[in-house]
């Protein structure tokens, strides 16, 4: 019998999650052998390949617990804060395959352009997988993560995020214009986002203030010029 056990219930991108790979024998011993990790999506996308150790041979009814530090890559697939996509730690070992769902939390870059464009009035509806360029990003994987966003009424947001160690790198479309930035500690992706839409979205623009053209008294505020 094998199980892998993350010592955290929650893991984020970009993080080394410690654990134990635990192995039990049955009536025969189990062989030497590797035991290995794999980060991967329910559809079979996979994320990492991580070897823990080489064992030696496990006597019969006899139990051994191997530790490990996974290194969870900066691209890893969020499943939270909505679960449209599974997230899988598969543990090999002994000619043993077991598969067991994990959950990945967002880092604070992506928590903030969530935050952001729920702000401006988009509700979160889906999160998938995608392939393809992203031009201007750098990424490590074949794939990335795209948040679908459904206004009240227009065009859908559509938001990829993509982690790194310094800024999280974002790509959003709306209809048919797209905008590219980098969330870093200093960065507002509320107020990015907000400025670009207004370009898109005349709506969300603040209604002007309008000039008053008498004062409290009834007086005129400004010159009438003869006609």
């Amino acid at each position: 019998m094998i199980r892998a056990e993350l010592h955290e219930p929650c893991v984020r991108p970009g993080t080394m999650v410690p654990g134990e790979v635990h192995l039990r024998a049955g009536v025969a011993a189990l062989p030497p052998g590797e035991v290995t990790l794999s980060v991967e999506t329910r559809t079979g996308v996979a994320v990492i390949r991580h070897r823990v150790a080489v064992v030696s041979p496990v006597p019969p009814g006899r139990s051994r617990s191997v530790p490990f530090l996974l290194p969870l890559p900066w691209e890893t697939p969020l499943t939270r804060p909505i679960p449209a996509v599974s997230v899988l730690l598969r543990t090999e070992a002994h000619g043993e395959s077991v598969v067991e769902p994990i959950d990945v939390h967002p880092l604070l870059g992506h928590q903030r352009v969530l935050d952001a464009a729920r702000r401006l009035g988009f509700r979160l509806v889906d999160a998938a997988l995608q392939t393809g360029p992203l031009p201007g990003v750098l990424r490590a994987v074949s794939f990335h993560q795209e948040f679908t966003f459904r206004p009240p009424a227009g065009a859908e947001l559509r938001v990829v995020t993509v982690a790194g160690p310094s800024a999280v790198d974002v790509v959003a479309r709306l209809g048919g214009a797209s905008l590219t930035f980098a969330v870093g500690a200093d960065t507002d992706p509320f107020a990015v986002l907000r400025a670009w839409m207004l370009t898109q979205i005349p709506a969300l623009a603040p209604a002007p203030t309008p000039i008053p053209d008498r004062d409290a008294t009834g007086d005129r505020l400004h010159p009438v010029l003869p006609t």
